[in-house]
């Protein structure tokens, strides 16, 4: 009997948790303003940084529950309902800004970098380490598949910023938001795209 007790209790716990981070992150609103918007209202942009932070610390914070909560949970939460729903859209609508959505898209990778690095074998990149959660799902070659649309956005970001010296803008002002581009790139084992912001931003530093 207390066997079960105990099952019941962890159970009950197990849906305690559950509901919480739900509930967190269907609470949290990340505005999708545009940088036009943000310079016109004075607090838009702390409101929007502030948003930004909170969102990025709760995805940080899921994925410390990765022993403990199932893969397909814990996949939803930080993955699809968090990073992709709430925490991209808001970059994708800052990039006309490029310097501000370079630096955000900085601490998405390095939230995602910041757990479980001492378990997880050493080839796998630094945007994978704060998903010790998602091991299986590397290992299938599927995580490749679910991370994209993050690479999806640095590529956005390389494109933005490629317009800028169509536009005029220096190299030399360019050159060191690409390299920051390109490291992202790197870190996420996207090799070929890392080597095409290297060739177009015309970066020498070997990876």
């Amino acid at each position: 009997m207390k066997g079960i007790a105990a099952s019941e209790a962890l159970a009950e716990l197990l849906v305690t948790i559950r509901t919480g981070l739900s509930e967190a992150v269907a609470y949290i609103m990340v505005p999708t303003w545009s940088p036009l918007v943000m310079k016109a209202e004075p607090n838009a942009a702390l409101v929007a940084a502030y948003q930004f932070g909170m969102s990025v610390r709760l995805m940080r914070n899921i994925c410390f529950w990765k022993e403990i909560l199932a893969l397909p949970v814990l996949e939803k939460l930080a993955l699809d309902d968090l990073l992709y729903g709430k925490i991209l859209p808001h970059v994708r609508n800052i990039t006309s800004d490029v310097q501000y959505a370079v630096k955000r898209t900085e601490r998405i990778v390095a939230s995602l970098s910041g757990c479980g690095q001492a378990q997880m074998p050493h080839k796998i990149p630094a945007v994978f380490l704060c998903f010790h959660f998602l091991r299986d799902i590397y290992c299938k070659n599927l995580c490749s598949h679910k991370l994209q649309p993050l690479v999806d956005c640095v590529l956005l970001l390389g494109k933005t910023l490629e317009r800028r010296l169509a536009y005029g803008v220096t190299e030399s002002e360019t050159g060191g938001l690409a390299r920051r581009l390109k490291k992202m790139l790197v870190e996420r084992n996207e090799y070929d795209s890392a080597r095409d912001i290297a060739r177009r931003f015309h970066l020498k530093e070997a990876f």
